[in-house]
């Protein structure tokens, strides 16, 4: 009695957790680094909060790998709108 708490899973990769308060029925949220994600109204909206975080981290994971390996090319691409030169 009380509280409970839940964890969220993506295979087999933990994406969050939250804690379901019994007599209020919020669900306080965090992230897989134990980052809280607010407060909300039941399961499914805590739920909800936590796959948007982790969508999200996906995101920026991606971009972020694809900025350095931009960064890392030995070629420098530029463009200045004027026709090149033979």
């Amino acid at each position: 009695m009380g509280q409970h708490e839940y964890a969220l899973y993506d295979g087999r990769d933990l994406i969050g957790n939250f804690v379901v308060k019994e007599k209020t029925g919020k669900a306080k949220a965090f992230d897989a680094i134990g980052r809280s994600l607010g407060t909300f109204d039941g399961y499914d909206a805590a739920r909800h909060a936590i796959n948007k975080a982790h969508r999200n981290a996906v995101v920026r994971k991606v971009e972020t790998a694809e900025a350095l390996e931009r960064l890392n090319r030995p070629i420098v691409e530029f463009m200045s709108g004027l026709p090149e030169r033979t």
